[in-house]
């Protein structure tokens, strides 16, 4: 009955939203394929470690629950795909802006021929202001579409990039009598997001899911044998090299659950082909990403080597629970 329930709310979680649909089946059977290859090596340093049943059902508890503090995260925010996206997508509110531009700009040359006019200018003699104004438009629509393009998620974004959006920030257009500039100071820090499409705030709201999801699971009475389903689960977002969250624990304070968990998360986020925001790395590219965040000290190195050889990894493809 308890792993019932377990398992309805773990699917609860996947079901919330298309951006994390499946997310914790496929975490779940990458551990547990991990946890086997452990059981089956006869080398070091995992030759003598093997999982009795117990262990490898509460490991698989922790799995399937490891993502529950995700009730709390804003949909919004969890289905993000651009960087102005929130409850409303703010590049509409952009476009919008550009459109009033264009219409401002286009009455201000129509405002200076007609002064032309009035000063006695043959109407040929407005050449010159034709051009200007075709050479403003073309501008403008340059700013608006680079401004568009700005609005995707990018691995990473160059710093001229960001510089180019601080200058069409700080240009500025008249509506209504009153000076307003093309970017808000809001839209501006969201569009220089250099990598992917989240702001700080939003990665601080995103982050603390797993500190509900330990306030959640030490709330829940489990038997002896899962009484390691809160520290294994709230670990997965930890470094071996304390850079982790949310409580910044070490290599010291991180059991083999807790690895193990931690880099099926990581491997499944990498390869995932349902996340809007981001395109899915391959396996040699993930496998490259896992052994850097190994060289950094985040990872467990002996683990990683082992989901790679053994073929752990392809467990996500088809995961059978």
């Amino acid at each position: 009955m308890f792993e019932a329930f377990v398992r309805v709310m773990a699917s609860a979680i996947d079901e919330r939203s298309p951006a994390t649909r499946g997310h914790i089946e496929r975490v779940t059977a990458l551990t547990m394929a991990l946890a086997e290859a452990v059981n089956a090596c006869d080398e070091p340093p995992f030759a003598h470690v093997r999982f009795s049943d117990d262990e490898l059902n509460e490991l698989r508890i922790a799995a399937l629950v490891h993502d529950v503090g995700k009730v709390t995260t804003p949909l919004h925010i969890i289905e993000k795909r651009t960087k102005l996206e929130g409850v409303r997508d703010g590049i509409d509110v952009i476009r919008e802006r550009f459109a009033t531009i264009k219409e401002a700009k286009r009455n201000e040359f129509l405002r200076r021929r007609l002064e032309l006019l009035q000063r006695g200018a043959a109407p040929g003699d407005g050449a010159a202001l034709d051009e200007e104004e075709a050479a403003a438009l073309a501008e403008l629509g340059q700013q608006r579409y680079f401004v568009v393009a700005c609005n995707q998620p990018a691995e990473f974004m160059p710093d001229d990039h960001v510089q180019r959006l601080k200058e069409i920030a700080s240009r500025t257009y008249v509506a209504d009598g009153v000076e307003k500039p093309y970017l808000t100071e809001d839209e501006l820090a969201l569009l220089c997001i250099q990598r992917g499409n989240i702001s700080g705030e939003e990665l601080r709201i995103m982050r603390d899911h797993v500190s509900v999801t330990m306030r959640l699971l030490d709330q829940i009475p489990f038997p002896n044998k899962l009484k390691g389903v809160p520290r294994y689960a709230g670990g997965h977002h930890e470094k071996l090299n304390g850079k982790g969250y949310p409580l910044g624990l070490t290599a010291d304070d991180l059991p083999l659950q807790t690895r193990m968990l931690a880099i099926a998360d990581v491997y499944e986020a990498l390869t995932a082909d349902d996340r809007s925001y981001k395109r899915p790395r391959t396996h040699d590219e993930a496998v490259r990403i896992l052994r850097f965040m190994v060289q950094d000290g985040e990872l467990d190195g002996d683990l990683v080597e082992l989901f790679v050889r053994s073929g752990a990894w392809k467990a996500g493809n088809n995961p059978q629970l």
